[in-house]
């Protein structure tokens, strides 16, 4: 009896290519996330977040701050933007980033080119650490020459105005939306449709970011289409645990247990567990090169093979179709 509902089973997924080929992928993911000690990187990432977060949060308001005397109308609400993003990302932690931002913002008084500098800098210190995990999952280069070093933090630090643009051009499409939820608010269905569209902006942001990072600072080629499952599934889970977690956070009573440091321990919470879903993205993306294309492994930028993480059983390995 057991054996024939397995057979079927097994006659099921067979019917289901993608499905088989997503559990494959889903499980090599998370297994090379044990591999590559995943929670230890994301850990250190959301350690370096932390410390990024306020010059990276103070540089995108002085940028704005520029903007306004450049008389450009997109940045008239965009600081609060800023704060209205905080506040959905960290729903326990919001008072205190965003108090602590004001406070900074006060003290320092108009900022100068080269404080803006030092902030640009202080903020790719994330990105620099996350090149180091995405090159640990892709197996890229463990060393480079100053010259590459130079030109890896050159790009971590346009990846910081990168985000700043992404940031002020999301300001634009939210009053879009604002202006599209004012004039069809009264046909059927339009609350839920509108309850519904900003997780799914929100997701697809997330993915092209996710996607952007994947793309541009492993220490290896890869293309967009190695990489797109990894950064729409981390979208999708991003959005999914920020959805989870503010359910949670605005729940649980964290000063009970944490006192006066539980905004504190809430934002770092937070960090760490984004951090692994952008890992986690990356693996499904390394895994998916691995399993379902097969075709030829990633190339390291000098133009040696990178070696491949974890082997293979040959049973886990997909047949790969010609590339057309």
């Amino acid at each position: 009896m057991f054996q024939s509902e397995e057979a079927g089973a097994r006659r099921r997924l067979s019917l289901h290519p993608a499905l088989r080929d997503a559990f494959q992928v889903t499980r090599c993911a998370l297994s090379a996330f044990g591999d590559d000690n995943g929670p230890r990187l994301a850990a250190a990432l959301a350690y370096y977040t932390l410390f990024a977060l306020f010059p990276l949060l103070l540089l995108l308001i002085s940028l704005i701050g520029f903007l306004l005397e450049a008389g450009w109308p997109v940045a008239v609400d965009a600081q609060e933007y800023v704060f209205n993003l905080v506040r959905q990302a960290l729903p326990q932690a919001q008072e205190l980033v965003i108090n602590s931002v004001k406070a900074v913002q006060a003290a320092r008084g108009r900022m100068g080119i080269v404080g803006l500098a030092v902030l640009l800098w202080s903020a790719s210190n994330l990105f620099h650490q996350l090149d180091i995990a995405l090159d640990t999952i892709w197996a890229g280069q463990a060393r480079r020459s100053l010259r590459a070093t130079a030109q890896r933090r050159l790009l971590s630090m346009g990846l910081v105005i990168i985000a700043g643009g992404l940031l002020l051009a999301s300001t634009v499409v939210d009053t879009v939306l604002d202006l599209l939820t004012r004039y069809t608010y009264r046909l059927p269905g339009a609350a839920l449709f509108w309850q519904i569209v900003p997780s799914i902006i929100s997701a697809a942001l997330v993915a092209f970011v996710f996607g952007l990072l994947y793309r541009l600072l492993p220490d290896v080629v890869v293309s967009w289409r190695q990489i797109w499952p990894g950064a729409v599934a981390g979208g999708v889970a991003w959005e999914v645990l920020k959805q989870g977690f503010s359910f949670y956070a605005t729940r649980a009573n964290w000063t009970a247990v944490y006192g006066p440091v539980a905004g504190f321990i809430a934002l770092l919470t937070w960090l760490y567990l984004s951090a692994q879903v952008l890992l986690l993205g990356a693996e499904f993306s390394a895994c998916y090169t691995r399993l379902l294309e097969g075709r030829r492994r990633p190339v390291s930028l000098d133009g040696a093979p990178a070696p491949q993480p974890g082997p293979l059983a040959p049973s886990e390995v997909v047949p790969a179709t010609a590339e057309g």
